[in-house]
């Protein structure tokens, strides 16, 4: 993954002059971070204590000690996939009546999973386990398909 990230960094700033910032790709911030003691992140009940009190004077408050909206970043996936939801369900269903991928998958759970889900995923289903399975079941689908 990490050369993944660099090749394409590079191709990147080559072609375009953008450079990809990383702190967790800098071993001295890591390895700075590891030597806080815990205690340093959480205070007083408040989490990401050490970048709160960091960035005072930096951040106006109301976005540095904000504890009750959080940002979607990874979830923001399924922000991405609704409009195409349709077409995701539909292939799920035909994976379903697919009788060789009826006996390399779990299709019980496939179609458990699509009916606990509903019409289509709410966004704060980004991490349900139920989202998953589909979205793996209609990855591997398609690979097999593709492989064969």
């Amino acid at each position: 993954m990490s050369n993944h990230q660099g090749v394409s960094s590079t191709k990147l700033s080559l072609r375009y002059g953008l450079w990809e910032r990383d702190p967790t790709c800098d071993a001295r911030v890591v390895r700075f971070c590891l030597s806080l003691p815990l205690e340093q992140y959480v205070q007083n009940g408040v989490s990401r204590s050490l970048i709160r009190r960091s960035t005072n004077g930096y951040l106006p408050d109301e976005v540095r000690m904000n504890q009750r909206i959080y940002g979607i970043q990874g979830a923001d996936w399924i922000h991405r996939v609704l409009p195409s939801w349709g077409v995701v369900s539909e292939e799920v269903q035909a994976l379903c009546r697919d009788s060789f991928l009826a006996g390399l998958l779990h299709i019980d759970q496939i179609q458990a999973s699509l009916a606990k889900i509903g019409p289509q995923p709410k966004p704060e289903q980004a991490y349900d386990p139920h989202v998953k399975i589909i979205m793996q079941a209609s990855i591997v689908a398609r690979f097999l398909k593709r492989m064969m």
